[in-house]
């Protein structure tokens, strides 16, 4: 567990700080919640060799998130849900990887895809979403 919150922790803090510079773009909820963005977490189980939404319903308006690869397979991030060990993104075992989802990614707007060969155990994908 205590490797799980330094790396949500710190990524909390750089999106806290990017946020704060003003770096992100305002949201008008934002505004009226006193500026600073929100955040959600969902923990996953990634199934053997097929690619899964990830997380499975997104937090609507979310401008960042992170995934944080917790087991020992590596876990592949694309687009959509043609990604695998070949078209994907690689996050290694034990990562943290961070992407901006403000800006349109095809063929839907901020949707990230998580896929890998062997499955992962449970509760091993970690996801941390900013709005």
């Amino acid at each position: 567990m205590k490797r799980l919150v330094k790396p949500l922790l710190a990524a909390l803090a750089v999106f806290a700080v990017l946020f704060a510079a003003g770096f992100l773009p305002p949201r008008k909820a934002h505004a009226a919640a006193g500026g600073f963005p929100g955040f959600a977490t969902t923990v996953m189980t990634l199934p053997a060799a097929t690619a899964v939404m990830c997380p499975p319903t997104p937090m609507t308006d979310r401008i960042g998130m992170s995934i944080y690869n917790g087991d020992s397979a590596t876990v592949y991030v694309g687009p959509d849900n043609t990604v695998d060990a070949n078209t994907g993104f690689p996050i290694l075992p034990g990562s943290l990887q961070a992407y901006d989802v403000t800006y349109q990614l095809q063929p839907v707007a901020g949707q990230l895809w998580c896929f890998s060969s062997a499955g992962t155990s449970a509760r091993a994908v970690r996801i941390l979403e900013i709005r």
